[in-house]
């Protein structure tokens, strides 16, 4: 048998080491070797394989790997803006930093010394305060967010309020006014139908009689139309006393009369001055008691004629009769 015992190369790659070296050990410094060239991924196998195999420090290294590697190397989108910039930064940082505590504790469990975690612990808990400020900003970024948003709301409610009254007001200020506008017309209706009733009955040969005021043409169709009226129902007890109603109505009444004069002659059994008188498209029987005949001679056919009498019930070929009459001033 040889002295010397030979190691084939193929063993000493797969174990990393020699003869006289635990693998973890091994395996460990390999680890460190690939992370010290840059290769953090087969690093971070390699220390987990070590760490498999028992390794205490290469739970450690693994802690400062992802502190270093993951934690580090993480920035926010925009580190001005705690509101959006640190949206998935803060969970990211907290992932890593719960991973390496994780594996800083695993490291302690496994036996690796309190004072050699030491410093890795103090950067970790400064980190985990830095991060838990900077989450105190963010979730006061997003209160602020949040304050404002309300804010903006409840303006935006109040200004739709505020258009809501003001539509309200102005509909409302409408309708008043429409209702104005409507009172304004009916007033106004009602005063022109009064008026046209005042007019109407200041026409009326019942005001005209009763206030000795000169009758108006429609006044004086009005007593001709009464004078002469003549109902035919075909009840003869009714049209007698609708008769006797309409003749009634002016019979002895006082007219005051303006027409012009068609004829003046006298009468034929008591020999008084009777003129006919043309007014409002009908004529008048008019008898002048008290005037002489001479006064009647200067009276001319078509002369303006300015009279007052009393409605007479005698029959006549004109529209109406009347008697003791009068010359006006």
């Amino acid at each position: 048998m040889n002295k010397f015992l030979i190691v084939p190369a193929t063993a000493i790659l797969f174990f990393g080491c020699g003869p006289s070296q635990p693998r973890d050990i091994a395996m460990l410094e390999k680890a460190k070797r690939a992370e010290a060239r840059g290769k953090f991924a087969e690093a971070q196998e390699l220390y987990l394989q070590a760490a498999g195999m028992g390794s205490a420090e290469a739970y450690k290294c693994l802690g400062d790997a992802v502190f270093l590697q993951k934690y580090n190397k993480l920035l926010p989108q925009n580190a001005s803006d705690y509101l959006h910039g640190y949206d998935s930064y803060v969970d990211a940082a907290e992932k890593a930093l719960s991973e390496a505590d994780t594996f800083y504790e695993k490291a302690q469990f496994a036996g690796f010394p309190v004072e050699g975690l030491e410093s890795s612990r103090k950067n970790l808990d400064l980190a985990k305060a830095k991060l838990g400020e900077t989450r105190k900003k963010v979730a006061a970024a997003k209160e602020e967010a949040r304050r404002k948003e309300e804010e903006r709301k409840r303006e935006e409610e109040r200004k739709a309020e505020l258009k809501r009254l003001e539509e309200e007001r102005k509909k409302e200020a409408a309708r008043q006014a429409e209702l104005r506008r409507q009172e304004e017309e009916r007033r106004k209706a009602e005063e022109a139908r009064r008026q046209a009733e005042e007019a109407a009955r200041r026409e009326s040969a019942d005001y005209c009689i009763d206030n000795g005021l000169l009758l108006t043409d429609k006044a004086f169709r009005e007593v001709v139309q009464a004078v002469n009226y003549s109902s035919n129902t075909g009840n003869k007890l009714y049209d007698a006393e609708k008769d006797k109603e309409e003749h009634a109505r002016f019979a002895g009444k006082r007219l005051v009369i303006k027409g012009r004069v068609s004829k003046v002659e006298s009468t034929f059994f008591t020999d008084e001055v009777k003129i006919i008188i043309s007014c409002s498209g009908g004529t008048i029987s008019a008898r002048f008691d008290g005037m002489s005949k001479y006064d009647a001679s200067n009276i001319r056919v078509g002369s303006s004629i300015h009279m007052s009498g009393y409605v007479s019930n005698r029959p006549v070929l004109s529209s109406i009769a009347m008697d003791r009459c009068v010359i006006e001033e």
